[in-house]
């Protein structure tokens, strides 16, 4: 008697994962530009304050010099990969609760932390690993930054839980 395969996800749209890859790219989008706000706001004015130059905001106004070409570059960008995670997600979701409960001993207790700490820490890495950030634009424009990575995780993981948490069951 042979021994049946193991059952491998599908890569086929069902409504979970279509649900899924839209409400995690909105939210990825959504916290994306709450992020980059803030991490303009944050290097604007005390960028501006350090140099004693307030040329961030000219006789127009500080909306004048917002950069709308890089936000919308942005967005596109977080929803393609807001969809790519939200896929995985609704396709590994098993194997997400399988590492949460072998790597963490089961510390993320439900979807909206199994959402928000992955993020944050993804986020955190990326923004503290590839960013030279503080050397630029100094320590309040650098914690201003880190807020904006906490309220994008936080924006995405409240939404994921709001719109599709149901969808998935509790991790134990």
């Amino acid at each position: 008697m042979e021994t049946p395969l193991p059952s491998k996800p599908s890569l086929d749209l069902d409504p979970r994962a279509s649900e899924t890859l839209k409400w995690s790219a909105i939210g990825n989008v959504l916290g994306n530009l709450v992020e980059a706000i803030l991490v303009y706001i944050g290097a604007q004015i005390f960028v501006s304050e350090l140099a004693n130059d307030l040329s961030g905001f000219d006789e127009y106004g500080p909306l004048s010099n917002i950069p709308f070409g890089l936000f919308v570059r942005n967005a596109v960008w977080a929803a393609v990969f807001g969809a790519v995670i939200g896929f995985l997600i609704s396709k590994f979701y098993g194997q997400l609760q399988k590492w949460n409960r072998q790597f963490l001993q089961g510390r993320l207790k439900n979807f909206f932390a199994l959402m928000f700490y992955p993020s944050l820490v993804i986020s955190l890495i990326g923004f503290l690993g590839f960013n030279a950030y503080p050397f630029y634009f100094g320590v309040m424009a650098f914690v201003v930054g880190l807020a904006g990575i906490f309220l994008r995780s936080y924006l995405y993981a409240y939404i994921m839980t709001r719109k599709v948490g149901t969808l998935y069951p509790p991790p134990f």
